[in-house]
C-alpha cells in the first residue's frame, strides 16, 4: 500500500516483503525537485480537468455494464461471459450513488479516485474500481455493490491484490457450490490474510490449489486472470501469453485496440505485428510513472502522430529512442524470468485460440528473441 487505498498490486510484491519482515518504507524531506512544466503538459491536464469524463464520476465501475452488453463480463468463475441477473446490482450507477466527495491523486486533473459510503451499513472505501467488481461482483456471482465494498475495504486493510483475491475465493466458492455466499466471501478474506483454515491454502493462489480443489486453473505464469477475457479479446489472449507478469492486461492493454480499433477483436490477424511497440510503450509510461489513464491523452500505437508528438515532448527524447528503452525494458524483464525457468511453454492461455502459436513465432521473431521463447546471450550480453 502506497497509502489508505493506494497500492502497487499484483505480483506478490508485499508477500516479499512480508517474508523479510519488512512492514514499510518510508521517506522524509524538505525539498522539492525543480521541474518546469512544458506547454504540453498544461494542455493535457487543461483537456483533462475541463472534460466530463465517466471516470470523475463512476470511476472504472462505469465499464460493468457495458463489459456484460458485450458478453465478456466473467462470471460464475469464467462458466459464464455475462452477470445478467445481477449487473445492475453492481454497476456504476450503484457506485456512482455512494460517491461522497471529489478526490484525486496528487495534481491530477483525470480525478478517477471514487470515495464511497453507504450510509445503511457504514461500509467505507475507494470505489471500487471495475475490476474489483468483477473479482468479488460478477464472477463469485455476488449482486450486491455493498459487499463488493467491504470486500475491497478489507483487502485494502490487509494489503491484499482483489483480484488475486477474489479469484482465489472465487475458485474456493466453485468447488464447494457456493456462489453469490457473501458472508463466507468476507470470512475467507480474513482467513486468507491470517492464514487460517482454508485461507492457508488460499493465500498460495489458484496456481498452487487449484488441482487439489479441482478447479481449472486460471492463472498464466502463476497469475491470476483479471475481468477481460482473452476468448473474446484475441490480441489480449497473445498479450497475457507473453507478459512477462503472466495474466496482466495493464502489461499491454491490447482489449482496447481489439475493442475500439481492430476490425474483428475475435481474430490474432495483425496483432503480433502490433504487441511489442505496445508493450515497450507501457513499459516506458511505467518508468516514466505515468498513469495509465492518461494514455489516450498522451499516446496510443493507433492514435497518430499527434500523441506520438506530445508524448516526445513530454519525455524530451524521440519516440525512436524511447521503443528502444522501453524494448531493453521487456528484454530484461523476460531473461530475468528464463533465468527462473519460464520459457515459450509458460506462454500460453488456459484456453484454446486459433493461431496463437503462430502468433507466439511471430512475436519472438519480431523481438528478436528464440522461438523457445528465451532471450539468445548476445542479447544479454550486450546489457551485462
Amino acid at each position: 500500500m502506497t497509502f489508505e487505498h493506494r497500492a502497487f498490486g499484483r505480483g506478490g510484491l508485499g508477500a516479499v516483503l512480508g517474508s523479510k519482515n519488512v512492514k514499510a518504507v518510508t521517506f522524509e524531506g524538505d525539498s522539492a525537485p525543480d521541474i518546469e512544466v512544458s506547454d504540453v503538459a498544461k494542455e493535457v491536464t487543461r483537456e483533462a480537468a475541463t472534460e466530463d469524463h465517466v471516470l470523475k464520476r463512476q470511476g472504472t465501475a462505469f465499464e460493468t455494464e457495458w463489459v456484460n452488453d458485450e458478453l465478456s463480463l466473467p462470471t460464475k468463475y469464467w462458466e459464464r461471459m455475462d452477470f445478467d441477473e445481477g449487473v445492475e446490482g453492481i454497476s456504476g450507477d450503484r457506485v456512482e450513488e455512494r460517491k461522497y466527495e471529489k478526490a484525486t491523486c496528487s495534481k491530477c486533473a483525470f480525478a478517477c479516485k471514487l470515495p464511497t459510503r453507504d450510509e445503511e451499513s457504514g461500509v467505507e472505501t475507494e470505489g471500487p474500481e471495475f475490476e474489483t467488481v468483477f473479482a468479488f461482483g460478477s464472477n463469485p456471482m455476488v449482486d450486491d455493490i455493498v459487499s463488493v465494498m467491504k470486500s475491497n475495504d478489507l483487502c485494502d486493510k490487509y494489503g491484499l491484490d482483489t483480484i488475486s483475491a477474489g479469484v482465489s475465493i472465487t475458485a474456493y466458492l466453485k468447488a464447494n457450490d457456493e456462489f453469490g455466499n457473501s458472508e463466507l466471501i468476507h470470512e475467507l478474506i480474513e482467513k486468507i490474510a491470517h492464514r487460517e483454515g482454508e485461507g492457508d491454502m488460499l493465500a498460495e493462489g489458484v496456481d498452487r490449489f487449484a488441482d487439489e480443489l479441482g478447479v481449472k486453473n486460471w492463472t498464466v505464469k502463476g497469475l491470476e486472470f483479471p475481468a477481460h477475457d482473452g476468448r473474446v479479446s484475441h490480441g489480449l489472449a497473445l498479450s497475457y501469453c507473453t507478459a512477462n507478469r503472466g495474466a496482466d492486461h495493464m502489461y499491454s492493454a491490447m482489449n482496447i485496440y481489439d475493442y475500439f480499433q481492430a476490425d474483428d477483436p475475435s481474430t490474432l490477424e495483425g496483432k503480433p505485428d502490433i504487441l511489442p511497440e505496445v508493450e515497450n510503450q507501457k513499459a516506458v509510461n511505467d518508468t516514466a510513472v505515468f498513469c495509465r489513464f492518461s494514455r489516450n491523452n498522451v499516446l496510443e500505437t493507433w492514435d497518430g502522430e499527434d500523441h506520438r508528438d506530445r508524448y516526445t515532448a513530454l519525455m524530451d527524447a524521440s519516440y525512436e529512442d524511447l521503443m528502444d528503452l522501453g524494448s531493453r525494458i521487456v528484454e530484461l524483464e523476460r531473461h530475468f524470468n528464463n533465468q527462473r525457468g519460464f520459457d515459450r511453454d509458460a506462454d500460453m492461455v488456459p484456453y484454446e485460440i486459433e493461431g496463437i502459436e503462430a502468433g507466439l513465432d511471430r512475436y519472438y521473431e519480431l523481438r528478436g528473441w528464440n522461438q523457445d521463447g528465451t532471450v539468445p546471450e548476445e542479447n544479454v550480453a550486450a546489457y551485462t
